[in-house]
């Protein structure tokens, strides 16, 4: 093995660390706010209008793009973990001072929200110059295991932090976690050959990234397929604890075994995506085959009444999804040119984020509404799963 080859494995080596670093302390973040919101203002409409304020950034993540194609990925990825610490240790102050604005909480969580429309994009463009191309899928696989792992965990992990340490505490914990992230970053080797001097025209590199998306049409049909998925997951699962708790009679234990095993299912699926493509020369084919059968194994959650069952429903769906993420991610980066990848991500993450409030929205409207049933939104769930993976049998080609 060259030295190179023996570079380039420590270089991802650095960004898995930075990855487990920073998405632990946005775990422990995404639990701890809400309750210290919670805490010092007992409104539930504060919570919720949190999570709003989190989601709003990612309308402006086209930006992001831009920045992580113009200008150095490594830096951009340091300078997030500074002001994602920085900017948390300005909410954990806010949290524990006498003179609590909650208004002024929203403008820092909005700003807190705002880097990572930044640093996805540089964390996915910055993959193909560390990793050689046909350990993409391998290096991706990887990255989503922490993720998926990150989700099964986090919950339990978060909780549990904040149970023992409570809830102030562990907001400076996320602090440093995020500060710690910086460290493997920092240290990693990279020459990034980046023309810092050419001129940069906002709507010009804007049109590129967009222009890029529409002639990619794998990439481009592959956010429509994630804009419906999105959509369909999220439609149902804004239910979730509805379905569990009110509609079957389950406790919050019997919630926590279901989102256990759901994210079981979606390990196996980050690990098993790696073997799956690297037997498989047809992308297209793996993402239609397993939306599809995402679509139909939804269609079971109709008939459930068992939480171990629906649990296990669930953990195929996101065995499948992971799948997904893995084999879309590695193919984009294959087939979009180096210089436009962090616009394309960008691009490409908005299409398919746009539904999720959409699909959450809708869901909470016809459970409320009393002429409609969790069985209809099971049954339009499933429905609208499914026919994504017939659009991309149909539309999506990998070239």
């Amino acid at each position: 093995m060259d030295v190179r080859s023996v570079e380039k494995m420590d270089n991802f080596r650095k960004l898995w660390l930075y990855v487990t670093f920073y998405k632990t302390g946005d775990w422990i973040r995404i639990i701890a706010i809400p309750l210290a919101i919670y805490n010092k203002t007992g409104s539930a409409f504060y919570m919720a209008s949190a999570y709003g304020v989190s989601f709003l950034p990612w309308m402006l993540s086209i930006f992001g793009g831009l920045v992580s194609d113009r200008f150095p990925r490594r830096n951009i990825l340091k300078i997030s973990s500074l002001l994602s610490s920085i900017m948390m240790t300005a909410i954990a102050l806010l949290i524990i001072s006498d003179e609590f604005n909650i208004h002024l909480l929203m403008v820092l969580l909005f700003f807190l929200s705002l880097i990572e429309p930044f640093s996805h994009p540089a964390e996915q463009s910055i993959i193909p110059l560390i990793v050689e191309k046909k350990s993409l899928f391998s290096a991706n696989s990887s990255i989503q295991l922490v993720n998926n792992t990150l989700s099964t965990i986090g919950p339990v992990l978060g909780g549990a932090i904040i149970a023992f340490l409570g809830v102030k505490n562990s907001l400076f914990i996320s602090c440093f976690l995020y500060l710690l992230s910086f460290i493997p970053i920092f240290k990693m080797n990279l020459s990034e050959s980046i023309d810092l001097t050419k001129k940069i025209n906002i709507l010009t590199d804007i049109k590129d990234g967009l222009r890029i998306t529409y002639k990619t049409k794998f990439v481009l049909y592959g956010s429509f397929l994630f804009f419906f998925t999105n959509f369909a997951i999220h439609l149902f699962q804004a239910n979730l604890v509805f379905f569990i708790v009110d509609f079957l009679g389950y406790s919050t234990l019997e919630v926590s075994i279901v989102l256990s095993i759901s994210g079981i299912g979606a390990i196996f699926g980050a690990f098993f995506a790696r073997h799956l493509n690297e037997k498989s020369r047809s992308p297209n084919i793996i993402i239609s085959s397993s939306t599809f059968l995402a679509g139909i194994t939804t269609y079971l959650m109709y008939y459930a009444s068992n939480y171990i069952i629906i649990g296990i429903i669930l953990g195929i769906t996101y065995f499948l999804g992971s799948i997904n993420v893995v084999t879309y991610f590695s193919s984009r980066q294959k087939l979009v040119p180096q210089e436009f990848l962090g616009r394309v991500v960008s691009v490409t993450r908005l299409i398919s984020f746009l539904s999720i409030p959409i699909g959450s929205v809708l869901g909470g409207w016809l459970i409320t509404n009393s002429s409609y049933s969790i069985g209809l939104i099971i049954v339009l769930s499933a429905t609208v799963r499914t026919f994504a993976g017939v659009f991309s049998f149909l539309f999506l080609k990998f070239k």
